[in-house]
């Protein structure tokens, strides 16, 4: 986008303001034109992409939630130490 923009200026500085912005407008409507040879993803593509994050996500999210117990009961057990040291 930087040099679409430095593109523009630069005609703009050789040409008058109404010739830049036409350049500059046709540039940028044929570079996001959609042209008959870009296809869409197919529904097969989707569904296997979606198939992969939900393999990735149920192998990691078990770990992750783990992790996060583990964490709570070290937390929970230096809590109650403490209470008890502070007792004594």
């Amino acid at each position: 986008m930087f040099f679409i923009a430095l593109f523009g200026v630069l005609i703009y500085t050789y040409r008058s303001l109404e010739t830049g912005l036409e350049v500059m407008n046709c540039i940028l409507v044929n570079k996001f034109k959609k042209t008959s040879n870009q296809q869409a993803f197919t529904l097969a593509e989707v569904l296997i992409t979606l198939g992969i994050i939900g393999v990735v996500a149920a192998l990691t999210i078990p770990a992750l939630m783990k992790s996060s117990n583990d964490l709570r009961s070290k937390t929970t057990f230096k809590n109650t130490y403490n209470c008890f040291l502070r007792l004594l």
